[in-house]
């Protein structure tokens, strides 16, 4: 996934929304995750950032864009 944020955003509070909006999300299409798991583990606590460049930029976008499919959630549906 790459993600572009304001830098007023701090990286953390952009994953917690992006876990928040996902696990509300999968929520509602898996209503047995509810049963299956406690919802405060649904997630690990910790996450992964890496800056990348312009050239790597591209050459990971045009993979991501060859992976993506109709389950995709864009950082707009996040806010």
């Amino acid at each position: 996934m790459i993600v572009s944020c304001p830098p007023n955003l701090s990286v953390s509070k952009l994953v917690q929304q992006l876990k928040i909006k996902t696990l509300k999300t999968l929520l509602s299409e898996y209503e047995d995750l509810r049963k299956m798991y406690e919802i405060k583990y649904l997630w690990a606590s910790g996450y992964f950032c890496q800056s990348i460049g312009v050239v790597k930029k591209k050459m990971i976008k045009k993979y991501i864009e060859n992976e993506q499919d109709e389950n995709t959630i864009t950082i707009e549906e996040c806010y």
